[in-house]
């Protein structure tokens, strides 16, 4: 969709949007962040900007998907935001929908305040924030996952029909996190042992580091299930990039794939993006800061009769196992080299 039709469409929803009635031309779209949804930001004088999420088709099949995940992300995020406005405490936030235009895979948002927590991380990196003041902020997002997990009862998740679960259902099982969501126990850690090693093999990593970590699963993840394996509200890719801080206030975005699922699994995500970025950092990013980090983020999180850390290792290895394909250049050769180092560490911890 063009930005004139974006532009035209926001007008004529501009009563919802904006509480005004607000001309094509008065209406400015500025593109956030391009790809398979578009993010935009949507302005008109004398009001607080707005959201778009575009998801684009081009055949009726394609069509059908989109007003499917359209409407089910409004829906979650309808029922997100009203839990998290009740139990939030001014400080946790999420975006309030404002309007879903399925049939355009169209969806108008809040403008949730400050900037990305990936951004503070990679001006960290450079030198240009202090530990403390990182620290600080990675507990403040372990914060926001607390409350968001404790709403589990209280978050009205919207009842989705078979046709619709067997749509979000098939985006889900393509992507190697979002698979992981709604499992618990065996189908879980059958799920996550299967994956990395699927995904190793098939970039052709050695084979006996491929028995190591297959044999560090296997014993990490022994009588996994139960309380072991708390089953709670999860965003579903909880990462920097999706975490916008002001002050003392934080927001969570991109809630497209929240719903129940394992209690590690946001936080290993988390984690798992905090290590990566930290590699970057050529001074003063050695172990024991990015463990400061970790702790800071966990004590925020603190729930440690629900979290076992040893448990917590092995979803952050999965994720690792990710970094471990070939190519991408230098980023990439960055990104393998700091992930086997990560997973040689947890090997040794976990006795392979």
């Amino acid at each position: 969709m063009t930005i004139a039709c974006l532009a035209d469409t926001a007008s004529h929803q501009s009563d919802i949007l904006f509480g005004v009635r607000v001309a094509p031309a008065a209406v400015r779209i500025v593109p956030v962040a391009r790809g398979t949804r578009g993010i935009y930001r949507v302005h008109t004088d004398g009001c607080p900007s707005v959201i778009l999420k575009c998801r684009s088709f081009e055949t009726p099949a394609e069509r059908e998907k989109v007003e499917i995940e359209t409407s089910h992300e409004y829906d979650v995020l309808s029922a997100v935001w009203t839990s998290m406005g009740e139990h939030g405490a001014g400080k946790h936030e999420v975006p309030r929908p404002l309007l879903a235009l399925p049939e355009s895979g169209l969806l108008f948002m809040t403008q949730s305040r400050g900037e990305p927590l990936a951004r503070v991380l990679r001006r960290w990196v450079i030198g240009l924030h202090s530990l403390e003041d990182v620290s600080q902020r990675l507990r403040q997002c372990g914060e926001w996952l607390r409350t968001f997990s404790h709403l589990t009862p209280r978050i009205a998740w919207p009842a989705v029909a078979p046709q619709a679960a067997a749509v979000l259902g098939q985006g889900r099982v393509r992507h190697h996190v979002y698979k992981l969501i709604g499992l618990s126990s065996a189908d879980l850690t059958t799920t996550i042992v299967s994956g990395a090693t699927a995904r190793l093999t098939a970039w052709k990593v050695d084979a006996d580091f491929i028995r190591r970590i297959e044999g560090a699963f296997s014993r990490q993840f022994k009588d996994f299930g139960g309380s072991r394996d708390a089953q709670v509200a999860v965003h579903g890719k909880f990462s920097p990039a999706d975490v916008l801080m002001q002050e003392h206030v934080v927001s969570a975005v991109d809630l497209e794939q929240a719903g129940k699922g394992s209690v590690y699994l946001d936080p290993a995500y988390f984690l798992y993006q905090v290590y990566m970025t930290a590699r970057w950092r050529i001074v003063g990013g050695g172990r024991k800061v990015v463990a400061e980090l970790r702790r800071s983020f966990l004590n925020g999180r603190s729930d440690p009769a629900v979290i076992d850390e040893s448990l917590l290792d092995c979803f952050i290895a999965y994720y690792m196992c990710n970094s471990l394909r070939p190519g991408g250049g230098l980023a990439g050769m960055t990104a393998r080299s700091s992930a086997h180092r990560w997973i040689e560490g947890w090997l040794a911890r976990a006795g392979s």
